[in-house]
């Protein structure tokens, strides 16, 4: 609340616009003020008036006094307002506040006001948690007022592991929401640009770091396992210099064997966390990312219904539960409708290649 955080001269004019606004009477509130203001002479008086009293009663009865400590006394209290009414400061402000914030910035000649938001889940406090970071960020994403706001622009870029929560609650076709990704022809540049400039421009084709016998499906294998991430591009290839020079020193190119090692510890060793966190302080045997996964790679193939899902991982009555926990963390996708069924598949490259290759991901 404003009041809180402001002077006590401030506070004391609040308090008398307050008494203006509720009090009916002016004759009353003007006599209020009017003694309130003068009770301090009057205290005064009195207090000389009694004092004289108690001075010639003493001489009279000739009785000792005491007169090195006296203080005025308080004969005429104040008289409070009537009833006032402080509880209206617990109405929420922060609309209101910010609408006489543009006001006060167009005054001042700033027209073209934005707002950007930006890292919202990065901030420490929610650790990470998909569903607190949806809480957090749920006040701002489903205000209409706000986001309508013809004083603003507002900018806002999140994680969609959240956002996913909130596909709901979200006017999303009211509201511009793309969803940003990184195309292999992207990736594929900029990894050229850092190839290019921490080898001080004596690589500037990432195909030159390939033995000639790696076909282009090999490698894009590899931008298929980045999953439109740079930043799981640079550790895929982490793994596969670590790896060649780690089986051959003085080799100078990435030989087929190396990249199958490489890929094996990538997704084997991959954090999924970093994807899907798991709810603060969920219990051992939560279902999170991990959990997921296990039953995933029970499968046949990478396109399933529930039906084929329970068959192969024994779901039982959780199965619907289990699908939709999935599909909300970006885990799975509805594919596509097979008599009367909906055939969900596999969306993360990492959990697929694990299939195929028959690999076991395991919390570390």
């Amino acid at each position: 609340m404003v009041f809180n955080f402001t002077t006590s001269i401030t506070k004391k004019r609040v308090k008398q616009r307050i008494e203006e606004i509720q009090s009916e009477n002016i004759l009353t509130r003007f006599s209020r003020n009017a003694y309130n203001n003068l009770r301090h002479f009057l205290n005064f008086g009195a207090t000389i008036v009694s004092n004289f009293i108690d001075l010639y009663i003493a001489r009279y009865f000739n009785i000792p006094i005491d007169t090195t400590n006296q203080k005025i006394g308080s004969y005429f209290p104040e008289i409070p307002p009537a009833s006032i009414d402080m509880d209206f400061n617990q109405i929420p402000i922060n609309y209101e506040f910010l609408c006489s914030t543009f006001e006060l910035l167009h005054k001042m000649q700033y027209d073209n006001i934005t707002i950007i938001l930006d890292k919202l889940d990065e901030d420490p406090r929610l650790k990470n948690n998909g569903e607190n970071i949806a809480d957090f960020v749920r006040p701002i994403l489903t205000d209409n007022r706000l986001l309508l706001s013809q004083d603003i622009k507002i900018i806002i870029s999140m994680w969609s592991t959240p956002f996913n929560y909130l596909m709901e609650e979200v006017r999303t076709q009211k509201h511009n929401c793309p969803r940003l990704e990184w195309l292999n022809q992207d990736l594929k540049k900029a990894l050229n640009k850092r190839l290019s400039y921490y080898s001080e421009n004596r690589i500037t084709d990432y195909n030159n770091l390939f033995s000639t016998t790696i076909d282009s499906q090999q490698k894009d294998t590899i931008f298929e396992l980045a999953n439109s991430n740079p930043r799981d591009l640079w550790h895929i290839f982490n793994e596969l210099i670590k790896a060649q020079f780690h089986d051959n020193l003085k080799s100078v190119v990435i030989e087929q064997e190396t990249i199958n090692k490489a890929l094996t510890k990538f997704i084997t060793e991959f954090n999924y966390y970093e994807y899907y966190p798991r709810k603060i302080n969920a219990r051992a045997n939560t279902m999170d990312i991990y959990s997921y996964i296990a039953l995933l790679l029970r499968l046949p193939e990478y396109k399933f219904t529930k039906n084929q899902l329970n068959l192969s991982a024994k779901t039982g009555s959780s199965t619907s539960n289990y699908v939709v926990g999935m599909e909300r963390i970006g885990l799975i996708e509805k594919y596509s409708q097979q008599q009367g069924a909906t055939v969900y598949k596999i969306k993360d490259p990492k959990v697929k290649y694990a299939l195929k290759e028959g690999l076991k991901i395991e919390k570390v």
